[in-house]
């Protein structure tokens, strides 16, 4: 720690002038800095220095404190357990926690004071305050209790996908519309506002192709057709003449809350992309779960981005998902669980 010197003002001699008086060199300075090294204040700084088993260190914010790969916070350079957590453990004679952490990784314990408990964790305490400090409440597209995609105010992390994992930002000359709904009932309405619609679409198919080849075809025309003008309904009605099977989620705290309730598994998540300047709607994206609250903190969401930066490059899906789902296991296991597997999607 550098330590802050006061300025030295370095005075130009005098001139010597005739019949002027000359001061003979000042020798006291040697005689006050010996008084002042004995004095009661620099003897109680001393007896303080002597007392601490550990030297001052700066402690940043820890919501905002980047974790390196080894699990280290950036700007605590101690060995072993953390010295701001070894000091406070110290002087509150905290009990430390023997388990592991995905949140704050084991650290090997380095101590010779014969009065201080060994340890391969970091105290409880330190490690509840570290999360608590860091946790925010976003929202993730959930299905079978796994996590799909997890949504930011201005974009989305897609873990483990048939498409691979990635980083997509929102388009900023779009607004994004998100809608919780029954996808059944959708279609219900869709069939009963396009009466015959079905019957339209195969007799556009070939006839010479048999007639399994027919229906698929025209079935893959009539979801492309139905998401269109889902994506349409959805943009152009008014919120309060909706239907009640449908619930616009704009927030994270509107979203399904897992921990109440179960999802219903006929729930979806809709998302409607419109144009800023003319409200037209742009394209839309049906989620394969329900959009549910995601109490989480801070370091999970940056390890998942260093689990993408990690496979920028990669163009084989199944190796992007599973570098990505290797490092994620790596560092969060517990949230690892929650997300699908590479040979899952």
């Amino acid at each position: 720690m550098r330590t802050l010197r006061s300025r030295r003002r370095t005075a130009p001699p005098p001139k010597s002038r005739k019949g002027a008086r000359t001061a003979p060199p000042d020798r006291s300075l040697t005689t006050l800095q010996a008084k002042a090294k004995d004095s009661t204040a620099v003897r109680q700084l001393r007896e303080m220095q002597a007392r601490a088993s550990l030297p001052l260190q700066r402690v940043d914010d820890p919501s905002t404190a980047a974790i390196d790969d080894s699990g280290t916070l950036s700007w605590d350079k101690s060995k072993g357990v953390p010295g701001w957590a070894k000091y406070q453990y110290k002087q509150d004679h905290a009990q430390v926690d023997q388990s592991s952490s995905p949140f704050l990784p084991e650290y090997g314990p380095q101590h010779d004071d014969p009065g201080w408990t060994y340890s391969q964790g970091v105290p409880e305490w330190a490690r509840e305050e570290y999360k608590a400090q860091s946790k925010i409440t976003l929202m993730a597209s959930v299905k079978d209790g796994k996590i799909g995609s997890i949504y930011f105010r201005n974009g989305r992390i897609r873990t483990t996908h048939s498409d691979g994992p990635a980083l997509e930002r929102d388009n900023p000359n779009e607004r994004t519309q998100r809608f919780n709904l029954d996808y059944d009932k959708a279609l219900s309405l869709f069939f009963k506002v396009n009466r015959g619609i079905d019957k339209l679409f195969y007799a556009q198919t070939d006839p010479s192709l048999p007639d399994d080849q027919r229906q698929q075809q025209s079935a893959e025309w009539l979801f492309d057709q139905f998401n269109q003008w889902l994506g349409v309904y959805l943009a152009k009605a008014p919120v309060n003449q909706l239907p009640n099977w449908i619930t616009p989620v704009t927030r994270a705290d509107e979203a399904f809350d897992t921990e109440a309730a179960d999802p219903p598994d006929n729930i979806t998540l809709f998302e409607v992309f419109t144009n800023v300047s003319n409200g037209k709607v742009q394209s839309w994206h049906p989620s394969r779960g329900i959009a549910a609250k995601f109490e989480t903190n801070k370091q999970v969401v940056s390890v998942l981005k260093e689990a993408l930066r990690r496979i920028d490059g990669e163009t084989d899906v199944n190796r992007r998902n599973t570098l990505f789902y290797n490092f994620v296991k790596s560092r969060l296991p517990v949230f690892a669980n929650h997300i699908r597997k590479p040979d899952q999607v």
